[in-house]
């Protein structure tokens, strides 16, 4: 692991780039998200939100069937998507991570090492 040049390691990376949708996924919907790029997540849960407090409110107040039936099948497939979205975008990162860390010869734990070292995140 020391023998890996910062020029070595940005060659693997580049080597192996992050496809459009995982870019997609990590700029609007990660922890470490650019307060301007904030905006589709937060349409995402005040959606999510609304249809769930609906539900919520018309459970107590016995809104008729069909229209609770309608709701609540809005947000477990809105719901359901999101997650799903979520979940192919780590496993795509993860096996990009993956090839990349092999490409180097490390583990993946040695290569978020590497990661840190060379990009520190300032945390």
């Amino acid at each position: 692991m020391n023998e890996i040049t910062k020029l070595h390691f940005d060659w693997a990376t580049a080597l192996h780039p992050a496809d459009p949708f995982t870019k997609f996924v990590y700029k609007y919907f990660s922890s470490e998200t650019e307060r301007a790029d904030m905006q589709p997540g937060r349409i995402i849960l005040f959606t999510l939100g609304a249809l769930f407090f609906i539900g919520y409110v018309g459970s107590f107040i016995q809104l008729p069937y069909n229209f609770m039936k309608v709701i609540v099948l809005m947000y477990c497939i809105g719901l359901g998507l999101f997650v799903i979205m979520l979940f192919i975008a780590i496993k795509l990162n993860t096996l990009r991570l993956k090839k990349i860390a092999k490409e180097l010869g490390v583990s993946l734990k040695e290569y978020n090492q590497l990661a840190e070292k060379f990009y520190p995140s300032g945390k």
